[in-house]
Order: structure tokens, then sequence, then C-alpha cells
């Protein structure tokens, strides 16, 4: 279990990592209605965007506090520039709020 939770924690580590080392791009993807494969044949890596489980302090103007805790923490991560590595991101068949406060 350390493992797994030691992958988690070091997730932006990888990422910026691998992109540093194979020059290719990544781009990020919301829930787990992503085509991976179609990524991986053009040699970007998509990494899922996760929640941090942080106080959303900086989101307050950007998004209604009656949007989901999750959709409000990927915003805070990537205000507070934890996603600046990505160069872009994917949404796919998703809830209400991540399609309103993303596309």
């Amino acid at each position: 279990m350390e493992k797994f939770q030691q992958w988690y924690e070091n997730r932006f580590d990888y990422q910026k990592e691998w992109k540093r080392r194979t020059g290719n791009k990544i781009i990020g993807y919301f829930c787990t209605y992503c085509p991976e494969e179609i990524y991986y044949a053009f040699d970007i890596l998509p990494v899922r965007i996760l929640g941090s489980h942080e106080i959303q302090d900086v989101t307050e103007p950007h998004l209604f506090a009656m949007f989901c805790p999750f959709c409000r923490d990927v915003l805070s991560q990537g205000l507070k520039g934890r996603y600046d590595h990505l160069d872009g991101i994917t949404i796919g068949q998703s809830c209400l709020h991540l399609r309103q406060a993303y596309t």
C-alpha cells in the first residue's frame, strides 16, 4: 500500500521527468471515458486528473460554491500551477459541472 501512496504523491514528478526524457506531450483527462489507446498511438502520455483533497481556497471567484468538490479541487490545482506541465486536457462524456466549468 505504501508503494501506491508513493506513486500518487510523486505523480507530477514522474510526469515532468517523462516529458523531459522523451520530449513528448502529456494530455490530462477527466473521468474514465477517455480512449487512452489513441494517445499512446501518438506517443502522448495520458494522465488522469485526480483530486488532491485540499482546501479549494482560490476557486471561489471562478466557480459557484454549489459545484462538486472534485470540480473545484482540480481547478484549484490548476490555478496553483500543479498541471502546468500538461500540453492540454480532454473531457469525455462527464458530469454536468465538469462540462460547464471546462468547456
